[in-house]
């Protein structure tokens, strides 16, 4: 029974940790379309108020 439950929180920690990766990954990716996304928002209303 101790061995099946020591497996299943093994596979359970495995599982967590990709996921912590994917979530990582997928910041990092996201802030760089954020922030350009911002800037070229940011340049499209300085040339129409200009």
């Amino acid at each position: 029974m101790l061995i099946g439950q020591v497996s299943q929180i093994e596979l359970v920690e495995n599982l967590i940790s990709q996921k912590i990766k994917e979530a990582e990954e997928d910041k990092v990716k996201n802030t760089k379309l954020y922030k350009t996304l911002g800037v070229t928002v940011g340049l499209g209303l300085a040339i129409i108020l200009v």
